[in-house]
């Protein structure tokens, strides 16, 4: 097990009790979900990648060697989410924990709006 995914792990493992955070597959990668969203994942190259909003995504941006996720060559970034390297690991719980925070608050949103039948 290499150190990225152990941490990966530890950290899943902890929001799991906090939060109810669950395991779960991205791009066939593993992932942390919040109510069956994806929050973060652990990337090929041991990297962790996390959906942000500012001023979350702007401080993650500026970790050297963090940059948009483009898991594509030939397609756009994507503009919510962040690949953070594994020479930050010590930010990636704190950055889970707001990538959670975020995609929660997105879904609570997304379920007031919808009329009731």
């Amino acid at each position: 097990m290499t150190a990225s995914r152990k941490q990966f792990d530890d950290i899943l493992t902890a929001l799991s009790i906090t939060h109810d955070a669950m395991k779960g597959q991205w791009f066939s990668l593993p992932a942390m979900k919040i109510n069956g969203r994806i929050f973060a994942a652990l990337w090929l190259n041991g990297d962790m990648v996390f959906k942000l909003r500012d001023p979350q995504r702007s401080a993650a941006l500026a970790l050297e060697g963090s940059t948009l996720f483009q898991p594509l060559p030939d397609r756009a970034a994507m503009r919510e989410w962040v690949q953070v390297t594994p020479a930050h690991a010590d930010q990636w719980t704190v950055l889970a924990e707001a990538a959670l925070t975020y995609v929660q608050a997105a879904a609570e949103a997304a379920r007031r709006k919808k009329p009731k039948a």
